[in-house]
């Protein structure tokens, strides 16, 4: 099943506007991102890059009557792009690669969760402005990936992107 039709966010975001609410139609993408399912998230981005694109937002839940149900009308709980999201769910893992190796084939994550450096390198690869477009906190990628104490591998993948 492919998303429903996508709404335009009330913050510009460069060519990025896209946005799709969390609880009714997230990209495929991120649904698998979000549910550590990192092979489909792979192959997901492989067959569709513009999901790299879309900003999901989830709101807070509305109390009373709900009369209006437009996005803009919706005070925002939280808006990321799957590179946002890839970033806080690695957080703190520890990754690094075999000495002397410099294809990212041969990392060895000592989390036993974490997600695959290869799908950061696509995301960046795929959509590399998402670096330069804060989130809902206002803080770009980088920013969070400093402030979640990410490897030095993360924070180094961003930059060189």
């Amino acid at each position: 099943k492919e998303m429903a039709k996508v709404k335009h966010c009330s913050e510009n975001h460069g060519d990025s506007e896209e946005c799709v609410d969390f609880h009714t139609n997230p990209t495929p993408l991120f649904k698998y991102l979000y549910s550590e399912k990192w092979k489909l998230a792979q192959a997901r981005l492989n067959s569709h890059p513009e999901d790299a694109r879309v900003w999901v937002v989830r709101y807070f839940k509305r109390v009373g009557n709900g009369a209006s149900d437009a996005l803009e009308d919706r005070a925002i709980r939280w808006k990321l792009l799957p590179l946002h999201l890839f970033i806080a769910l690695a957080g703190s893992s520890n990754y690094r690669c075999i000495e002397g190796s410099e294809d990212e084939r041969d990392e060895i994550i000592t989390d036993e969760n974490a997600p695959p450096l290869q799908l950061l390198t696509s995301l960046l690869a795929t959509y590399p402005e998402a670096t330069t477009f804060p989130d809902d906190q206002g803080m770009i990628p980088l920013h969070s990936a400093i402030r979640g104490n990410s490897s030095l591998i993360i924070v180094e993948k961003i930059l060189d992107a």
